[in-house]
């Protein structure tokens, strides 16, 4: 009879551990699963649904570094001959940018840069060479290599653009879409590599 409640007992212990490591392990695996699903998301191209991948903010943070310096070049040297065009490129590239920028811009201005862009019917256009990233200290440090082409009515001329300066974490915006202000900018070298006439 001692022997039979012994094993009795035995047999619920071991049935209970048993139930309690089933229980644990479900809890788990649903919990990871979920976990998992709450990372995918459902867009509608066409009319197929495509599952994404939520990812972490930060992982993503060097990709939106490297494409904001890019997008603020892009606006602060793309320019044709028309004051609308400019004013409204030069703008956008404020956005991205804190008093250094402006600083620059303003002394564009009083060397009459942009009106004589405008008087002399040039185009001018940025080309990345490479953007190189700090990430690891805050306020990260990035140097900007391109080539500028100036297009002038007689002539075509090619100019490195070296640029540097730090990336300051803001609030994203409309205008500011990656969440970063340029600052300390600076222009380390602009030199002619060629000039090739037109006519």
């Amino acid at each position: 009879m001692d022997a039979a409640h012994q094993q009795a007992k035995i047999l619920t212990i071991l049935c209970v551990v048993g139930m309690i490591a089933v229980a644990v392990y479900s809890i788990t695996y649903v919990t990871n699963a979920l976990q998992k699903q709450s990372q995918l998301i459902y867009a509608l191209v066409g009319d197929e649904a495509v599952s994404l991948r939520a990812i972490s903010v930060t992982d993503n943070r060097p990709v939106e570094a490297y494409n904001h310096v890019d997008l603020f070049h892009r606006n602060f040297y793309t320019l044709d001959p028309e004051r609308e065009v400019i004013d409204y490129n030069i703008d956008r590239a404020l956005t991205l940018g804190d008093n250094s920028v402006r600083t620059l811009v303003q002394d564009y201005e009083e060397d009459n840069y942009y009106r004589k862009l405008i008087a002399s019917n040039t185009s001018q256009r940025i080309a990345v060479d490479s953007i190189a990233l700090d990430m690891s200290t805050y306020p990260y440090e990035f140097r900007y290599i391109g080539k500028l082409t100036i297009t002038r009515t007689s002539s075509i001329a090619t100019r490195t653009l070296v640029t540097q300066g730090l990336l300051r974490d803001v609030q994203r915006s409309k205008n500011n879409p990656h969440g970063f202000l340029i600052e300390r900018y600076e222009v380390t070298e602009n030199d002619d590599l060629k000039v090739v006439q037109r006519y």
